[in-house]
């Protein structure tokens, strides 16, 4: 007996619902969901947040097939679907990367003092106490941070812009940064390393106040911010990255940040968010993300059929 039409009907919207565009980076970001659920294990009971934890797991799973679904439903066109799904994964990382702040306490042992070590033999002196020590002038103060927020804005508007210009790379651009997050976010739970910022002592370890760039910052690391990700710097090696593709899609934009870009690499030192190996660490790493990644993501994004309608 053949199947209704009805009933044909439903399973083919069900085969398209776990079809959705960007599959295989939502594969990763939900293996790396479950992963990391098996550090809460192990960290101390006074830093569990299990209410944090679940729901942040659930919007991931739950939200792109509740888009998907709209999808079918016709609320959303082609084009906006996959933006919609392309852009969401950007909003699960801040609070991917705050959580890595409690998982890292699974291994009691900081490695700051050893980071901190290098700095010494590597200069005879600690960059990111005496870079702010230095350059202390208000005004180069708030250069710095702005530049520091700088990082956001690149990030986070790189997609949009690919997506505005070369929509044929919107996908490479959110594949590259998605997975490099991810990748960074890996190595702070098994090398767990501070930051300056949490390892000096007072007042080494503090930015003077200077302005509204610097107020800002201090709100954003205030809700944002924990003793995580400072070796290497994701920062810096997400930026690089970022450079990298920027390239490729505009050389007059690539022309325009390329000094803010440079300035963000370095204000991560003056604003005591990294030591100085950090930057050094992060810019081998994110050449070293950019060649894996590279490596199979034609492929990848050849075998989404979503995907390959920005090609056209």
């Amino acid at each position: 007996m053949l199947p209704s039409p009805t009933l044909l009907q439903q399973l083919m919207k069900i085969d398209l619902l776990f079809k959705f565009p960007f599959r295989f980076l939502y594969l990763v970001i939900w293996g790396y969901a479950l992963f990391s659920m098996v550090f809460y294990l192990f960290i101390p009971l006074e830093v569990r947040q299990w209410s944090y934890l679940i729901s942040i797991r659930i919007a991931a799973f739950i939200i792109p097939f509740t888009v998907g679904y709209l999808h079918l439903k016709q609320l959303f066109s082609d084009r906006n679907y996959l933006l919609i799904m392309g852009l969401f994964p950007f909003a699960l990382l801040p609070f991917l990367y705050t959580e890595t702040s409690w998982l890292n306490q699974w291994n009691p042992v900081f490695y700051d003092s050893m980071v901190a070590t290098w700095d010494q033999y590597l200069f005879g002196f600690q960059p990111s106490v005496m870079f702010s020590e230095v350059l202390s002038q208000a005004w180069f103060n708030e250069l710095m941070c702005l530049s520091y927020i700088f990082y956001y804005i690149l990030s986070f508007g790189l997609p949009v812009l690919a997506w505005r210009l070369k929509p044929e790379y919107f996908a490479k651009t959110v594949y590259f940064q998605i997975l490099g997050f991810l990748i960074y976010y890996l190595v702070f739970l098994f090398f767990p390393v501070a930051g300056p910022q949490f390892y000096f002592p007072y007042p080494e370890n503090t930015l003077a106040s200077a302005g509204i760039f610097n107020a800002v910052l201090q709100a954003i690391h205030h809700f944002g911010e924990g003793p995580t990700g400072a070796f290497p710097s994701s920062h810096v090696g997400i930026a690089l990255v970022n450079l990298m593709l920027i390239f490729q899609i505009s050389k007059r934009f690539f022309g325009w940040i390329l000094i803010p870009t440079l300035m963000l690499m370095a204000s991560t030192v003056y604003i005591k968010a990294h030591y100085a190996v950090d930057v050094v660490a992060g810019l081998l790493s994110g050449i070293l993300i950019y060649w894996l990644v590279n490596l199979f993501i034609k492929n990848i994004i050849q075998s989404d059929l979503w995907l390959l309608k920005l090609e056209r």
